[in-house]
């Protein structure tokens, strides 16, 4: 592997990562299988060598398989490579072309297959990765199709600098990342795939362009409380988030002990330079969920879209999100806070919000300190925004309650917290009604706002204010 050694080198000291690569390059050949045209170096399977079709007849315990042959097909059979020790499982060599994988168990103790710089045509199908770590790590190939895979390693699937991949149709269970494009991938597919349990499900790093990430489901089944669904950090353009339906529902967290804040994201980005990035008809539920925390400095946050950083031309456009019918109890810590948020944008310019339908109805909050704060809004543009265009979007807050009269009740559809410009409020319809007495309107604008536009919008049964 000496010719990734300057790949590598780039990864030593990252922090980010959640794996291991300083032994990579240390193999011992007395623990390698090789599958080359003269078939295995050992007899684990067979080789037809007129049909280019490679399958194993038993597992491989303690070695690494290492395929370093082109336009070839390994059936694994059900068999399993690994047994959780091995560094690596499978690893393709560097160049390599047309191979197919299927069938196949791989267990490793760091990453369950190592793909070399500058292969193309890999494809993985009906496999189980889990690993401890990382299930496949790719790094600047070509024509990656992986499908109706599962994975149940920390990572699922990591790539870098790969173009015209497509991530189809697998099953990501309980990973703390799903899927992490880390950095300069581009024409990326990633549709249909499941992710449950997942505390992130898709992480875009840095530098990622014109990658589309569609029709993906994200659920949660056990009591575990999602970060960040989808998350963006830094210099990444053209990426396209649509069509995904993110839901968490019907489940009862609570903590007992230490300073935590728990949230829900369901699409997060963070950073500098990111532009021209759309999410659209996404459906982001978060419902019939119940909170109760006993713990020091206990804060919630739930929000549908969050954004930070300074952005610019982002779309947020018809996109359905709903926080309802939830329950947050606090009895103890030295502060308390709930924060509802559906779309939360700060430091963003040239940014289009339109035609999304976002409603907050029917939450309860029993916080049990003086002073504590229960806060909703519909559409937060924080600080630093720069002409943001609100057009044709539907906005609702109904029935929401707190039980603790001293606490601080604040909703508003719409709020300008500070030092935003140049916005265009137009065509949209806010209700509000039925909620507790507290800080209630429509539009907020607060501190500093100058030069934005408020025209032919639609206040309906309106409590509080309207502006």
């Amino acid at each position: 592997m000496n010719g990734t050694d300057d790949i590598l080198a780039l990864f030593f000291n990252n922090s980010n990562l959640p794996f291991d690569f300083k032994d990579i390059n240390k193999k011992n050949l007395d623990d390698t299988i090789y599958l080359t045209e003269n078939g295995f170096s050992e007899p684990v399977g067979i080789y037809d060598c007129q049909t280019r079709t490679a399958k194993l007849t038993k597992s491989i315990i303690n070695k690494s398989l290492v395929i370093d042959i082109d336009n070839v097909t390994l059936n694994g059979n059900n068999y399993s490579i690994g047994n959780g020790s091995l560094d690596i499982a499978v690893l393709i060599s560097k160049n390599s072309k047309n191979i197919s994988i299927e069938y196949l168990k791989l267990n490793s103790y760091n990453i369950d297959v190592f793909i070399e710089p500058s292969c193309e045509d890999i494809k993985f199908n009906y496999c189980i990765f889990k690993g401890m770590n990382l299930g496949i790590c790719a790094f600047l190939s070509k024509n990656l199709s992986i499908e109706y895979n599962k994975y149940l390693n920390s990572t699922g699937i990591m790539l870098y600098g790969c173009k015209d991949a497509l991530i189809k149709s697998n099953h990501l269970l309980s990973n703390e990342k799903g899927i992490y494009l880390f950095e300069d991938n581009n024409n990326c597919n990633i549709i249909d795939n499941l992710f449950l349990d997942c505390i992130e499900g898709i992480s875009i790093e840095s530098k990622n362009s014109f990658n589309i990430i569609s029709n993906n489901k994200f659920k949660n089944e056990n009591n575990i409380l999602q970060q960040y669904c989808i998350s963006m950090l830094t210099c990444n353009h053209y990426n396209k988030i649509t069509k995904n339906l993110i839901i968490f529902s019907y489940k009862s967290i609570s903590y007992e002990v230490g300073s935590i804040t728990s949230k829900f994201i369901g699409v997060y980005i963070e950073g500098d330079k990111n532009t021209f990035n759309t999410i659209s008809k996404n459906k982001i539920v978060f419902k019939n969920n119940k909170y109760n925390f006993n713990n020091t400095f206990p804060n919630i946050l739930i929000t549908g879209i969050s954004y930070y950083g300074n952005n610019s031309d982002l779309e947020i456009s018809d996109n359905e999100i709903e926080i309802t019918q939830n329950e947050f109890t606090m009895t103890k810590g030295s502060s308390q806070s709930v924060y509802l948020f559906n779309i939360y944008i700060s430091n963003h310019s040239n940014c289009a919000i339109k035609n999304n339908i976002c409603n907050i109805n029917e939450n309860s909050a029993n916080l049990s300190l003086t002073d504590s704060l229960f806060e909703l809004s519909n559409l937060v543009l924080d600080t630093n925004n720069k002409s943001i265009k609100i057009f044709c979007n539907e906005f609702e807050i109904y029935k929401n309650s707190y039980i603790n009269n001293d606490s601080i009740f604040k909703a508003f559809n719409l709020i300008l917290v500070d030092s935003n410009s140049d916005s265009d409020i137009k065509d949209n319809i806010f209700k509000i009604k039925s909620n507790n007495h507290g800080f209630i309107a429509s539009i907020n604008l607060w501190t500093e706002n100058y030069g934005n536009k408020i025209s032919y919008n639609k206040f309906i049964d309106i409590e509080g204010v309207s502006i």
